[in-house]
């Protein structure tokens, strides 16, 4: 039997860093999953994060791959138009993180202000 995970956001204002000056990938990539949370639905997103974690605990996964199976398992049309090539080319292949958009275009395409 598979446990429940349980999530509980925490405002940055009161994230607490361990280390001082922890790169900014590990903050960016917190602002991703997030970013992808409320954009697909927190319940479809933690549900597949769950799987995830019970199929792959151990292993090393590329973010590519960890990206299409999460859209994989999204029905088409419920990804808001999100592809793995656009996640990649916005969120780690650019410095910063995009600007947020209206639910429709989700956000500015990388170089885009």
């Amino acid at each position: 039997m598979m446990s429940t995970l349980h999530f509980r956001p925490t405002p940055l204002s009161q994230r607490r860093q361990r280390v001082p000056d922890a790169p900014v990938h590990y903050t960016k990539g917190y602002f991703l999953l997030r970013f992808l949370a409320r954009a697909l639905g927190e319940e479809t997103y933690f549900s597949f994060l769950r799987k995830f974690v019970h199929l792959f605990h151990g292993q090393l996964i590329l973010s590519q791959d960890f990206l299409q199976m999460l859209l994989e398992s999204i029905p088409e049309d419920k990804r808001l138009g999100l592809t793995v090539e656009n996640i990649i080319r916005d969120w780690l292949e650019c410095s910063g993180i995009p600007k947020v958009m209206g639910r429709e275009n989700l956000y500015l395409p990388c170089g885009n202000t």
